[in-house]
């Protein structure tokens, strides 16, 4: 079996770790590669596209903008995270749309369980310190 394939959307020749994985798919993957497949959701999502994605990342030097651990995109849940880095997520104010940077998966489920409410965030906070 074939440990690499070419993407239909960018024509790249990459490894079948790049790939999501798809049980219809040619070696079990999808057809596009991680990155032309995120690219068409950030659009679709956020109105940007890999470029502006990929310089936010590197404005940031990968780095978590509330915990600064290293964050990575286009590994897959099945795959494991290189030791020390956490996936990245597109942050974004859910009454505007508006981006508002790269967090990594823990801090950016942090936030949202609190309902981007900035009040709840310094409750939690005063929380924490009395303990």
């Amino acid at each position: 079996m074939s440990t690499t394939k070419e993407c239909r959307t960018c024509k790249v020749t990459k490894t079948l770790t790049e790939f999501y994985t798809h049980p219809n798919g040619r070696y079990g993957v999808k057809g596009s590669c991680k990155l032309c497949v995120d690219d068409k959701k950030w659009q679709w999502q956020y109105g940007i596209g890999r470029k502006e994605v990929l310089q936010m990342l590197e404005d940031q030097n990968h780095k978590c903008k509330i915990c600064e651990v290293e964050i990575v995109f286009g590994i897959s849940t099945k795959n494991k995270m290189p030791k020390g880095t956490r996936r990245a997520n597109i942050d974004h104010c859910h009454d505007t749309g508006v981006v508002r940077g790269l967090l990594c998966n823990q801090c950016n489920q942090g936030i949202g369980y609190l309902q981007d409410d900035i009040t709840l965030l310094e409750e939690a906070i005063k929380y924490l310190a009395n303990q």
